[in-house]
């Protein structure tokens, strides 16, 4: 019984994928709202997982569960809810089935979750195959449009590179060690030699191709701008919790405790300074609305990879802090910029001039999300930045003045977006007025808002969280 408490969430995604393939094979329901209301019961069961009766913490030889677990994959869920309520309205606009969609989103939810518990290096390994595949088919889902195909083939190829890197880094761990448990390989065997330190390099490497860290940038830019707009936002969300875990552990527990440690420090901070900078360069430049997105959440990474060279708890803090706030955020840009991708065919930021003008509580909610992604005060992204920065000090002055400049160029770009919604045309063309909200639409945005404008005031949240990674 403790075995299947601990693979509770992957048995139920495991069930759900069995139930969405019975329903294409014996249901006529693939195209109704009664499909789509399943779908989101399916995913709210799986946030329900979390409040089950849990021990401290149970141990197998390939997974562990445990509370800090079970909170990532709570979180993890919420974004797989958030991704489903966003993709509604894609596939109403659609001849694509659905159902295939939600298969491939809970196949990568499943990868993921394994990565977050897993306790052996192979597992790892598959749970990492696990995810790239269903994304690479998810990228391309909208078949009809070659950039949609396109972007599927470019995060296809450069992705094996990617796993390459990261296989050939952990071939490097196994010489020096027997044991496929993957705290033996992060922690450094008592005797090593400084090639044992090219596994770290390499295992860097692997995981910044696939979080898009600057300079392995180049790939996000064009599979976010080809990708559908839920998919886009998927990539850019959930992905990423996994890999930067793992990331954090690699970090805190590995390489911290070398002593060339500040050889390999500083790689880091080259690729967080990179990151930051290329990131708001682009940003500044580009009008196309997804790739500028995409150039945002590059220089965002740049800013957790300061906040996690600390110790394990709170690395793990900031970053899991952070992401609640980034999650949030992205759910409410993404979700407005899918709705007037469809109704307007809106491209670049041009098109959304004189926004307030046709559709207010649209312009709202983008000011609300490029503020909190801005990290302008009181929003929640100001906070989560804030307690990321501190970690910055420790290396500097130059590094901490070239950091407060990209935040400062960063405030430029988004103002300069927020500015064009009141640009007011000589003349609105009427077609452009935008559609109303369903009901449900407006709950969610609206609740979505609050937590961003407010949700940096509940320090006891920030306090739980580091209790609970202690």
């Amino acid at each position: 019984m403790n075995y299947l408490i601990i693979y509770k969430y992957e048995l139920f995604l495991l069930i759900s994928i069995v139930y969405l393939v019975l329903v294409i094979l014996f249901s006529k329901i693939l195209n109704s709202k009664q499909f789509y209301i399943q779908v989101c019961v399916l995913a709210m069961a799986g946030l329900a997982l979390h409040f089950l009766p849990l021990k401290p913490t149970l141990l197998s030889p390939f997974f562990i569960d445990s509370p800090k677990t079970n909170f990532i994959k709570l979180i993890v869920q919420l974004g797989t809810l958030l991704i489903v309520f966003q993709s509604f309205r894609w596939f109403i606009n659609h001849e694509d089935k659905p159902c295939e969609f939600y298969i491939l989103l809970f196949a990568a939810v499943l990868g993921i979750d394994l990565i977050i518990s897993a306790n052996h290096i192979l597992i790892f390994y598959i749970a990492l195959e696990l995810v790239t595949f269903p994304l690479i088919l998810l990228c391309g889902f909208n078949f009809r449009n070659l950039k949609s195909s396109e972007s599927a083939l470019k995060f296809f190829w450069l992705n094996a590179l990617a796993t390459g890197f990261i296989l050939f880094g952990l071939s490097i761990m196994y010489m020096y060690k027997t044991d496929f448990s993957v705290a033996a390989f992060i922690n450094l065997p008592p005797h090593y030699d400084k090639f044992y330190l090219i596994n770290f390099i390499f295992v860097i490497a692997g995981i910044s191709f696939k979080i898009g860290l600057a300079p392995f940038h180049n790939w996000a830019i064009d599979v976010y701008d080809g990708a559908p707009t839920p998919i886009s936002f998927t990539l850019n969300t959930i992905p990423k919790i996994a890999y930067l875990l793992f990331f954090i552990k690699l970090v805190t527990e590995g390489i911290m405790h070398t002593a060339e440690k500040h050889m390999l420090l500083q790689i880091i901070t080259i690729l967080a300074l990179a990151s930051i900078t290329i990131g708001n360069v682009f940003a500044l430049r580009t009008q196309k609305i997804k790739r500028f997105l995409a150039y945002s959440s590059i220089s965002q990474l740049g800013i957790v990879l300061f906040g996690i060279l600390t110790s394990p708890a709170v690395a793990n803090t900031n970053f899991m802090y952070f992401m609640i706030s980034y999650l949030c955020t992205n759910f409410i840009v993404f979700y407005i910029i899918n709705k007037l991708e469809i109704e307007r065919q809106i491209q670049t930021w041009s098109d959304l001039k004189s926004l307030v003008y046709t559709d207010k509580f649209s312009c709202l909610v983008l000011v609300i999300g490029f503020v909190s992604l801005a990290g302008v005060p009181p929003s929640f992204g100001f906070f989560s930045k804030y307690y990321l920065i501190l970690g910055a000090q420790y290396y500097g002055k130059i590094t901490l003045i070239l950091i407060l400049l990209n935040l400062i160029i960063a405030l430029i770009y988004y103002f300069n977006i927020i500015k064009l919604f009141f640009q007011k045309q000589h003349t609105i063309n009427e077609l452009n007025i935008i559609q109303p909200f369903y009901r449900y639409e407006t709950f969610i945005l609206v609740i979505s808002c609050f937590v961003i404008l407010c949700g940096g005031f509940f320090t006891d949240f920030y306090v739980y969280l580091f209790k609970l990674f202690s």
